[in-house]
């Protein structure tokens, strides 16, 4: 009776540590879910909200912010689709914040997908990550030790993506800034998508201590099978 009741906490355990998994939706839809946010491969992201950006910047709606998961278990990625044209004198920005949790994280990658930029126009996404720690307000500031990402490209200069190893931390607070500037020289630019991966690192999960439960629960009935078939041959 007892090992049942102990396999019983794991499970309870193992089915409530897990948010429902990521689904294709709008960042609106990310908004929504609030602080319990969903899973991608082993890491939970919550908190999606959106931040003010740049001054002169044009806030693209959340709704028009297109958000697929992907990746694997321990590299989830999410790719943010803005399908934005920008020409001369136009700046559109997303610009939000999420927190990566729930599993000990170590890094992170952003690369720009495809972008298109034309004389003095520019396509940038950039993140700001604060490991084990909160930024301190609605902008990326206040955490000792942040780790700024950025790619861009230009018409004469592109760095498509940028990764960085990070301080193992249970949770990061990230800061997500994509903007498609036109320039003011005749240019243009359009940003398609932008793809953001966390990195985290395998340990004992609640997934598989529920599995060892399992294997317990096995085990157990096998040896209490075998002790009742020798009691009934002795009788």
């Amino acid at each position: 009776m007892k090992l049942y009741c102990i396999l019983g906490g794991i499970l309870l355990v193992s089915s409530s540590a897990f948010a429902a998994p990521c689904l294709t939706g709008t960042l609106q839809d990310y908004v929504n879910l609030g602080t319990v946010g969903c899973q991608n491969g082993v890491v939970t992201f919550s908190g999606f909200v959106a931040a003010p950006g740049q001054n002169s910047a044009s806030v693209i709606p959340l709704t028009q912010v297109l958000v697929n998961p992907g990746g694997g278990q321990f590299m989830p990625t999410f790719q943010f689709t803005l399908n934005q044209t920008a020409n001369q004198g136009q700046l559109f920005e997303s610009f939000f914040r999420f927190r990566a949790s729930n599993a000990p994280l170590i890094g992170a990658r952003v690369g720009l997908n495809s972008p298109v930029a034309t004389g003095d126009g520019a396509v940038t996404a950039s993140l700001d990550i604060c490991p084990g720690a909160l930024f301190s307000g609605n902008s990326p500031t206040g955490c000792t030790n942040s780790v700024s990402l950025i790619s861009v490209a230009t018409s004469g200069f592109s760095m498509l993506s940028d990764s960085a190893s990070l301080p193992l931390s249970t949770f990061f607070d990230v800061f997500t800034d994509l903007s498609v500037d036109g320039g003011l020289g005749g240019g243009s630019a359009r940003f398609n998508s932008a793809s953001v991966t966390i990195q985290a690192t395998p340990e004992p999960s609640a997934q598989q201590l529920m599995l060892a439960g399992l294997a317990m629960l096995t085990l157990f009935g096998i040896r209490r099978n075998t002790v009742t078939g020798g009691n009934n041959e002795s009788n």
